[in-house]
């Protein structure tokens, strides 16, 4: 279950701390020249595999990490990153992304005209990611690393909406569903992060498979269903699950999972009986209430309390 605590760093040169809460081996770290200097680091981390993601806010600073053996994705909120590997160098604003393979390197974050530096970020052990069925490309010496778009997108809503409720006072923060939902829902972006090679498509669509994957979705919406959970019931990797929907329904298994849920939810506020969006939305699965009501407008052209609302006064 996703756990956060967080560390503040005051006053220039001081590298305390920051490595420790980075999992990184930190040669250099400096803030800005700035009067009012700061950083703030908050850090989630999954129980059941070794992510670490962070909240990074600061007036700006330099930091140099050396034999760093993490897979590092950098998704800039405010303000531009900028790191330099070797002869080699990337940057980034709130448009886009860096993902690194391990390095040493040098960064730079710079914020915007009277404002912080912003940033959510992952970091993963190169070692572990065989536990994610994650295959970091071996490109030797390019560090950077493609990522998919939409997957970036995606992950820094949902990293900022994660760290937004430990920030808050929300009662959801205590509900082991909606934590343990929302682990999922990283673990499962982080193994989409990377494109797929094609040339591991199946050769054949296996529709026994398939229908048995969406059987056991169909069964088990409620629940904070990981791709692993899937895979291991169908008895395929989550490799082989994410090709085996891509091809034959050209969807991931996690939208075609977000769609049966969609669907159950409908059918619940269609029918009223005294719940409310938000009883209704977290008995379907859903722990992104905000990412929930948005599609569910796409989908429908209403939003869920409007549904609730028209069928509750008939």
């Amino acid at each position: 279950m996703l756990h956060s605590f967080q560390q503040h760093v005051e006053g220039a040169d001081r590298r305390s701390g920051v490595d420790e809460i980075l999992v990184s081996q930190v040669s250099r770290f400096a803030l800005n020249t700035a009067k009012q200097q700061m950083l703030a680091l908050f850090t989630a981390k999954l129980q059941t595999l070794p992510v670490n993601c962070f909240h990074i806010r600061s007036t700006g600073h330099e930091i140099d990490v050396f034999a760093d053996d993490f897979l590092t994705v950098m998704l800039p909120v405010a303000g531009t990153v900028h790191v330099h590997v070797g002869d080699a160098s990337y940057s980034s604003d709130n448009a886009g992304s860096l993902g690194l393979a391990p390095s040493s390197r040098s960064t730079k974050v710079v914020p915007d005209d009277n404002s912080l530096f912003e940033a959510v970020m992952l970091k993963i052990a190169v070692s572990d990611m065989q536990k994610l069925d994650v295959h970091v490309p071996q490109r030797k010496g390019v560090p950077y690393l493609q990522t998919e778009d939409a997957v970036i997108i995606s992950l820094r809503d949902l990293l900022k909406y994660t760290f937004k409720l430990f920030h808050s006072n929300s009662p959801l923060v205590k509900s082991a569903r909606v934590l343990r939902g929302l682990e999922v829902l990283v673990e499962e972006h982080i193994r989409c992060l990377l494109p797929i090679d094609g040339d591991e498509s199946p050769l054949h669509i296996a529709p026994a498979r398939l229908a048995a994957a969406e059987e056991f979705m169909r069964a088990r919406f409620a629940d904070p269903v990981s791709m692993r959970d899937i895979a291991e019931h169908i008895g395929v990797s989550v490799r082989y699950l994410q090709l085996l929907f891509q091809k034959s329904k050209g969807k991931t298994p996690r939208q075609r999972l977000s769609e049966i849920r969609m669907e159950e939810a409908r059918f619940r506020l269609l029918a009223g009986n005294g719940q409310s969006v938000t009883s209704i939305a977290l008995n379907c699965g859903f722990s992104h209430l905000g990412r929930f009501s948005r599609f569910y407008q796409l989908a429908y052209g209403e939003s869920p309390s409007d549904t609730l609302r028209r069928n509750q006064k008939r």
